[in-house]
C-alpha cells in the first residue's frame, strides 16, 4: 500500500485479496493521519465485482494539502453478489 501526494490530493493505491465471498462492491474508507494518530482528512475508493480468491488492485483518494504521517484504508462496507 502506497500514498501519493498529489496537488491538493492524496491518493492510496494497494492491492486487496479477497477471501471465499463474490463481491458485487466492495467500498473503502481511506484516512491520512498526523504523527499523533489523529485523522486530518478521509477519501474513498471501492472495489467492482471480485470474484472468490481473487486479488485487485484499488485506488482511493481524498482532497488534502500539507503534511501527514500515514494512510490507512479500512472496509467501509459491502454488497455480495
Amino acid at each position: 500500500m502506497t500514498c501519493t501526494e498529489g496537488v491538493g490530493n492524496v491518493l492510496l493505491t494497494g492491492q486487496f485479496n479477497n477471501n471465499d465471498t463474490f463481491y458485487s462492491v466492495i467500498f473503502l474508507k481511506m484516512l491520512i493521519q498526523d504523527k499523533n494518530g489523529n485523522d486530518l482528512a478521509t477519501g474513498y475508493g471501492n472495489i467492482s465485482d471480485i470474484k472468490p480468491h481473487e486479488s485487485k488492485i484499488f485506488h482511493a483518494i481524498t482532497r488534502f494539502s500539507g503534511s501527514f504521517s500515514s494512510c490507512t484504508v479500512q472496509v467501509d462496507n459491502v454488497i455480495p453478489k
